[in-house]
């Protein structure tokens, strides 16, 4: 076998065997976007509190806002930050599937980076916690969110009761407060 040819046969086995997943999406929040003190365990901890009820949210854009991208940012940090290597491959699938049903109970474009996704919600929420409606309502006035900004704003306002995000959350702070995992 020649030289090139035998190279060729090792690329494609080893493109063969690649993933076809690759990494999922993850953001990087702002400075201070959950508060003083640890972002993931902040984001974590404000994301399982609202998921677990929901009418936490009832009413409250700002809130739903905040409820959305901690659990956006959360699902992509925990998957892909090696920090978080030691919680458990299904705990981090189901933090990316509930990141999917709460996308999709916040008009949010499946396909959306995760990056835009945060980025337009902690201005919505810093937005509707000063009272600027239109502010809030340009933030989300943009191709990650799949219906009209007033829209999204109502669908903030309003989430559902999301189980698999209330359980998924609930699972990742357990294992992150687990010895032995970064969380402390």
């Amino acid at each position: 076998m020649k030289p090139y040819t035998a190279l060729s046969l090792a690329a494609l086995v080893l493109a063969a065997c690649a993933p076809d997943n690759p990494l999922p999406d993850a953001a990087i929040l702002p400075p201070g976007a959950f508060g003083a003190g640890d972002p993931d365990m902040a984001a974590a901890q404000y994301a399982q509190s609202v998921f677990s009820d929901s009418s936490r949210t009832y009413g409250d854009a700002a809130a739903g806002a905040r409820a959305v991208l901690a659990m956006d940012y959360l699902a992509g940090e925990v998957a892909t930050s090696p920090r978080w290597t030691s919680i458990g491959p299904q705990t981090k699938l189901e933090l990316l599937q509930a990141r999917e049903q709460v996308r999709a109970a916040a008009g949010i474009a499946p396909n959306a980076r995760s990056q835009a996704v945060v980025d337009s919600l902690v201005v919505a929420s810093s937005a509707l916690q000063a009272g600027d409606r239109a502010q809030a309502a340009a933030s989300v006035a943009n191709p990650a969110f799949a219906g009209p900004p007033e829209q999204t704003l109502r669908r903030l306002a309003n989430l559902p009761y999301i189980q698999a995000a209330n359980v998924a959350t609930a699972h990742a702070l357990n294992e992150m407060f687990e010895p032995g995992h970064d969380g402390s």
